[in-house]
């Protein structure tokens, strides 16, 4: 009987153990920054407000865009008939 309660003991020690040790290894996993993001997050965030840069430049410029385009469509009808 003093043989079945001590392997009891023995058995439950490692799992409360392992539970600190993975508590540990999800800290050093996903470390996080001064304002509360993961680092994916933050390069996440870089990444889409790099991209909602360039569209807000082309949708200030789509009027020069579409102006050039009409000029050289106008030029290529007009400078193969002559």
């Amino acid at each position: 009987m003093n043989d079945a309660s001590t392997t009891a003991r023995a058995v439950e020690q490692p799992t409360s153990s392992s539970a600190a040790v993975s508590d540990d290894n999800a800290n050093a996993i996903a470390p996080v920054t001064e304002d509360g993001k993961t680092l994916g997050q933050r390069r996440l965030q870089i990444v889409m407000q790099r991209k909602n840069e360039i569209l807000a430049h082309l949708l200030e410029n789509m009027d020069s865009i579409i102006y050039m385009e009409l000029a050289v469509l106008y030029y290529m009808e007009y400078a193969t008939s002559s």
